[in-house]
């Protein structure tokens, strides 16, 4: 599955997982439901698992799996990109 495959399936079905604090995340339904998580940014990882997090989370959600993470999709406009551009415009 390509990364923009990807990417529609998570727009369509959403993330795996959403942030909720710094240090945990949950299924985005219910981070939606119990703690109104909303998600400025979707990070996917290579075996297509995804974490979604709000902007003030994004760091702490890039950091769990840096080294795996291989697309970004950027809530609401749905623009997609890999994670080595990414981290390349954040310097």
């Amino acid at each position: 599955m390509t990364l923009q495959e990807r990417a529609q399936k998570i727009s369509e079905d959403g993330p795996s997982r959403t942030m909720v604090s710094h240090d945990y995340a949950l299924p985005p339904q219910r981070a939606l439901m119990e703690y109104l998580a909303a998600s400025d940014i979707v990070f996917i990882r290579d075996d297509g698992w995804s974490l979604s997090a709000s902007s003030c989370l994004a760091y702490d959600a890039e950091k769990l799996w840096a080294d795996r993470w291989v697309g970004v999709l950027h809530l609401p406009e749905r623009r997609v990109e890999t994670y080595v551009e990414y981290k390349g415009k954040k310097g």
